[in-house]
C-alpha cells in the first residue's frame, strides 16, 4: 500500500539532497514576479545619447572659456565692447524667436536646447541624468532612431511652442507699456529670443517614465 501512494510534493528534494526541475522552475517564475527592475538585453554602447552630451556639453563649454577667458579679461572699454558683441552672436546663434522661424531659420530649434546658458548646477545635473539614464535605456531597448526622435521631436515642438508665447507675451507688454504713455523704442531694438530649453529631456523621461517604468535605465 505504501509502494502505490504519490509521494508528496518536495520529497524527491529532500530524499535527493535538492529541488526537482519543477521546483527550480516554480522558484524562477517566483523570483520573476518579485523582481523590482528589468534590464534590456541589449548592452551596446548608446552612441546617440553619447553624441547629444557630448555636443550640448562641449558648447556650453566652449561659451563659458569664452566668457571666461576672453571676454572678462578685456583691458580696455573698446576692447570689451568688441569681445560683448562677440560672446553675444554666439548666445544669439544658439536662441530661437518667432521672427527667425519666419526667415526659415529652423536649425535654431535645435541650437536653442544644445547651449545650457545661465543654467544652475541642480538644473543642468537633473537634464543630463535624465537624458543619460532614459536616452539609453529608448536607446537599448528600441534603437537609436526612436531615442534621437523622441528627443529630436520634443525639442522641436516645445522651441516652437516657448518662441511663439515669449515673443507674444514681451509684444503684449511693451504694447501696454506704450498705452500707458512710455517711450518703448530701446525695448523694440532686438527680437525677443528663448534659449537653454528642455523640451526634449522632458519628452524622453516622460515617455519613459509612463512605458518603462518598471525597466532599469542602465
Amino acid at each position: 500500500a505504501e509502494k502505490g501512494r504519490p509521494k508528496p510534493a518536495g520529497a524527491e528534494s529532500e530524499l535527493d539532497g535538492g529541488p526537482t526541475e519543477e521546483q527550480r522552475e516554480e522558484m524562477q517564475r517566483g523570483a520573476a514576479q518579485l523582481e523590482v527592475f528589468a534590464y534590456p538585453t541589449n548592452r551596446t554602447t548608446p552612441w546617440a545619447t553619447i553624441s547629444i552630451l557630448a555636443a550640448s556639453g562641449c558648447l556650453t563649454l566652449a561659451a563659458s572659456l569664452y566668457w571666461r577667458f576672453h571676454v572678462c579679461r578685456a583691458i580696455t572699454l573698446e576692447e570689451l565692447e568688441g569681445r560683448s558683441e562677440g560672446f553675444a552672436e554666439l548666445v544669439e546663434h544658439c536662441s530661437v524667436g518667432k521672427k527667425d522661424l519666419e526667415k526659415g531659420e529652423l536649425h535654431r530649434l535645435v541650437l536653442a536646447s544644445l547651449l545650457r546658458a545661465d543654467e544652475g548646477l541642480l538644473r543642468s545635473a537633473v537634464a543630463v541624468t535624465i537624458l543619460g539614464c532614459c536616452g539609453t535605456l529608448l536607446e537599448r531597448l528600441q534603437g537609436s532612431n526612436a531615442m534621437l526622435s523622441v528627443v529630436v521631436g520634443g525639442t522641436i515642438v516645445s522651441s516652437a511652442g516657448a518662441a511663439y508665447c515669449h515673443t507674444r507675451t514681451v509684444e503684449g507688454a511693451v504694447t501696454g507699456l506704450a498705452e500707458d504713455g512710455m517711450d518703448t523704442s530701446p525695448l523694440k531694438l532686438a527680437p525677443p529670443r528663448v534659449t537653454a530649453l528642455s523640451g526634449g529631456v522632458t519628452a524622453l523621461g516622460t515617455l519613459c517614465a509612463l512605458r518603462f517604468g518598471r525597466w532599469a535605465a542602465i
